[in-house]
């Protein structure tokens, strides 16, 4: 074990290769190796377990580790390491079990002759800069089950590539974008591990294609990531004997149409991310399988001033990720301080309160004393009818009495455009006393007269423009 002090830098020692006897070699996790990996340690022939994960800094001396054929375990995970593999490296290793090498600088192609270690079960190459194709000689290893190319720049699995292990469980390609291979295609080379695989990862790729019923092929599978593709075409309905699928995540593809019913019949069913997908609408209808859940909301974006409700399904309760569109923004609320419906919430104007919640529209609520000035039948801003008519704010108008008016959006279109155009408008019924009418509220209605300002000493303040009702005298 090499060690120099809890997070100290330490090299490796250049005369290494004289522990001859030395079976296991590694670095504590908190220190990071720095310089080279010496010639000397070729001299380990009876090494089998090499760890210098999150080394950061060995910046030369890979090669040197090439005459290790005992090495069975070769953890070298972030270790700073770069340049390419030897077309050779599969026949230098013959005994591995597990060639982790994420998080480096590795370039180039994948060696054909990684298919040469028989033994392997865990091969990690992620997040290097490989490219072009994954060589097939990596489908014909048998005992191989953990398979993680994430993050590099391969193109797709090479010409006439086949699964012969029937052993993969996991298999990630995940943001490899110049991986344009068809996802159908690829589902036929890994034809032969459709009783093994568990998590499929081909995330943030550009996968072309549909979601084909080959995918429910692999009847063991728990966790599906088909997320950030080129994927077009309808979901395809999975079968009821997809017992152990847990998560399904097709968001931010082309994917059209709606959600397959019988999605509602995956009983282990916990997660299904369909948003982002433009063209998969609803119509009209809600599914009867799924439950909008109004206890709940989700924001999409941080610039959103609404928010959407989860949506679950109804027989496990599972979460399906449904991106607004999906119901035309039907279900979602606008924020406190904010009136409207759908996607569309304008900010509240001064003096109105805008704090309902409720579905499917929130309303402005018009506080006492205040008239709605409008514009081309559009109600821009709110007036105080005792500023307007020039008396003191202590004055009692007839503008609003019960402060409870409501106001709310409508649509219509330009005359002569396509685009919908918003307009504010308010409940008239309630904007003026019983017997006002006009803007301020300061003509009587017939029937009605006005009194001008009135004393009222058992409120201490004066009332302007209230209209009394007439009652002719009695003959």
């Amino acid at each position: 074990m090499l060690s120099n002090g809890r997070g100290s830098y330490c090299k490796i020692p250049q005369d290494i290769g004289n522990l001859t006897e030395l079976q296991v070699l590694r670095s504590l996790g908190e220190n990071q190796l720095h310089g080279s990996i010496p010639k000397s340690i070729a001299k380990l022939k009876k090494l089998w377990f090499l760890d210098f994960m999150k080394a950061t800094y060995l910046s030369s001396g890979f090669e040197n580790l090439f005459n290790l054929s005992s090495l069975r375990f070769m953890h070298l995970s972030v270790a700073g390491l770069n340049g390419t593999l030897p077309d050779e490296f599969g026949l230098y290793f013959p005994a591995m079990n597990e060639c982790l090498l994420p998080g480096n600088n590795f370039t180039g192609n994948i060696p054909s002759t990684m298919g040469n270690m028989t033994n392997l079960w865990h091969l990690n190459l992620g997040n290097n800069g490989f490219s072009g194709p994954i060589p097939k000689s990596i489908g014909s290893i048998p005992k191989l089950q953990i398979a993680d190319f994430r993050g590099n720049q391969l193109s797709s699995l090479e010409k006439g590539f086949e699964f012969k292990s029937q052993s993969l469980e996991v298999f990630i390609l995940a943001s490899n974008k110049q991986f344009t291979m068809n996802f159908d295609t690829l589902l036929e080379a890994m034809e032969p591990i459709n009783g093994s695989l568990r998590i499929l990862d081909i995330n943030n790729c550009s996968s072309l294609g549909t979601i084909s019923t080959k995918l429910w092929d692999f009847k063991n599978l728990e966790s599906a990531n088909l997320s950030n593709n080129r994927l077009s075409g309808k979901l395809s309905s999975p079968p009821d004997n997809m017992l152990f699928l847990v998560d399904i995540d097709v968001s931010a593809n082309n994917l059209s149409g709606d959600i397959p019913p019988e999605v509602a019949r995956l009983l282990a069913l916990e997660n299904l991310d369909i948003s982002k997908n433009p063209y998969m609408q609803e119509g009209l209808t809600y599914p009867s399988y799924l439950t909008f859940d109004f206890t709940t909301f989700t924001r999409r974006n941080t610039s959103d001033k609404f928010k959407c409700p989860n949506v679950r399904i109804n027989y496990n309760n599972g979460l399906v990720v449904l991106d607004p569109r999906y119901y035309h923004y039907r279900l979602c609320i606008c924020d406190v301080g904010y009136y409207g419906s759908g996607k569309t919430c304008l900010p509240c104007m001064e003096g109105a309160v805008c704090k309902d919640q409720m579905f499917p529209a929130q309303y402005m609520v018009i506080k006492a004393g205040y008239w709605p000035s409008s514009r081309d039948q559009n109600v821009t801003h709110l007036v105080h009818c005792s500023q307007a008519l020039g008396t003191s704010p202590l004055v009692n108008t007839s503008c609003n009495p019960t402060g409870a008016c409501d106001c709310w959006i409508e649509w219509g279109n330009e005359e002569g455009t396509r685009d919908a155009r918003t307009s504010t408008v308010c409940k008239k019924s309630c904007l003026c006393r019983t017997g006002s009418k006009g803007r301020f509220c300061t003509l009587c209605e017939d029937g009605y007269y006005k009194q001008g300002l009135l004393a009222t000493p058992a409120l201490k303040r004066k009332s302007a423009f209230i209209c009394w009702l007439y009652s002719p005298p009695s003959l």
